[in-house]
């Protein structure tokens, strides 16, 4: 049988990344009834960064404290809820949002931001040691090879960090340029643990008797003696709870609302740019936006 919250906020909120973050705070410095929902609690995949060094006020500072920094700054508003679920999806009825989560419960609001942020793409690859987090996984490759996959700015940073402990670093991606900032770029041809292989898979893997990872085997048929692939090679939109309400592009992202009172922040939209920055802009408009509907729509 299904559980049901009786309470009925002003702004659900779906995803506790910058974006949902920020729009809880704006919202809740309003006075508004404000949930906030996330199934991996909050930060986000900007907790998975190493090190940031483009948001404003830091010169640099790891993603996980940059995110506990948000986190503390919205739970200290009394008018905000954090309830850690997956919402599995939404509906619009009688002027009311129903937010169905995979645990048979039912979050009832006048509004709903959309913030859920996208996951990782992953590798098809036949081993057990592919991982998305250096941070997390990193230190249980000290003095060890790793490989790591994409040279954008999250591979880049994995790339960095990776190279504080890890024996040597081999980063290599499909592309010719290198595809992170060129400050990051010149640290890393800068370094001497790590290894820039441009223009470049992996074809195949080679493990130990137990599915442990020993060789990977490059589209040029060399072979790097690797005890770990490190990937970063895109997100996907998490946006398949949110079908019936919000159109989208064919990648799954985010366009427009297609009825009032349902809002779009951060990464699961379609644009251009995907930063903290434009997140937190985002979740700051997202809120804005709502506070307005509410105020029309009491």
């Amino acid at each position: 049988m299904a559980k049901r919250n009786t309470k009925i906020y002003d702004v659900a909120i779906v995803g506790a990344g910058p974006a949902g973050m920020t729009a809880a705070i704006y919202a809740g410095r309003s006075d508004k009834q404000v949930i906030i929902i996330d199934k991996d609690g909050f930060g986000g995949n900007i907790a998975k960064s190493p090190r940031v060094e483009n948001i404003p006020g830091f010169v640099s500072i790891s993603g996980v404290d940059f995110a506990s920094n948000m986190y503390e700054q919205m739970t200290s508003l009394e008018s905000v809820t954090h309830e850690i679920g997956e919402v599995a999806l939404i509906r619009y009825g009688n002027r009311m949002f129903e937010i169905f989560l995979t645990d048979n419960s039912t979050v009832y609001s006048r509004s709903v931001i959309v913030a859920s942020g996208t996951e990782h793409k992953t590798l098809n690859l036949n081993t057990k040691n592919i991982y998305y987090c250096a941070t997390c996984d990193g230190p249980f490759f000290k003095n060890k090879n790793v490989v790591v996959v994409g040279s954008g700015n999250t591979g880049a940073a994995y790339a960095l960090e990776l190279s504080n402990y890890c024996k040597h670093v081999y980063l290599c991606d499909v592309t010719f340029d290198m595809m992170c900032e060129p400050i990051t770029q010149k640290k890393i041809l800068s370094n001497e643990k790590i290894t820039w292989l441009p223009h470049c898979s992996i074809k195949d893997v080679k493990n130990d008797k137990d599915g442990n990872l020993t060789k990977v085997i490059l589209n040029t048929l060399d072979e790097i003696n690797a005890k770990a692939i490190f990937a970063a090679i895109g997100m996907i939109p998490k946006t398949e709870f949110v079908s019936e309400l919000v159109s989208k592009d064919d990648k799954g992202y985010l366009t427009r609302p297609n009825i009032p009172g349902i809002f779009i922040a951060g990464d699961c939209a379609q644009k251009k740019v995907r930063q903290v920055t434009t997140a937190v802009a985002d979740g700051t408009l997202a809120a804005i936006d709502a506070l307005k509907f509410l105020e029309e729509n009491k």
